[in-house]
């Protein structure tokens, strides 16, 4: 079981490490018709990437169906005190740690995509938790 869980976790890092400049490149799309990649399709990958990093470090502690709703919640409520400009929190925006964590500009289109990266992620994660328990069995 230590032996899957840990191939497991290594798959995991993988795909996160594959995940970190694909979500970066994907930002950095912002022109013409491709625009919806960096708007948009780089908040799935937003959600799939702290999805599989928490499971990465906490898989044997997690719920698989809590965790993408926890994200998907916070990443909501981040996406929301984007309508928030308080002095503080313009001066972190400001920053590019803080354009890309909490982002900038709200906007009601992230939305479904937060949902179709939490799926995706969850869908990883039942993948990872299936396979350690057909090796237990």
């Amino acid at each position: 079981m230590i032996a899957s869980r840990l191939k497991q976790q290594k798959h995991t890092l993988y795909l996160l490490i594959f995940l970190i400049p694909v979500g970066f490149l994907s930002k950095m799309v912002s022109t013409g018709y491709w625009s919806w990649i960096g708007d948009h399709l780089a908040g799935a990958l937003y959600e799939i990437f702290w999805i599989l990093l928490v499971y990465l470090f906490f898989s044997d502690k997690v719920n698989i169906l809590i965790l993408p709703l926890t994200v998907f919640s916070i990443t909501c409520l981040l996406e929301i005190t984007q309508l928030w400009h308080p002095p503080w929190l313009a001066i972190i925006r400001e920053t590019y740690p803080g354009k890309i964590l909490i982002g900038t500009t709200f906007s009601w289109w992230d939305f479904p995509f937060y949902a179709i990266g939490s799926l995706g992620g969850w869908i990883w994660l039942r993948r990872c938790e299936k396979r350690l328990q057909q090796k237990i069995f």
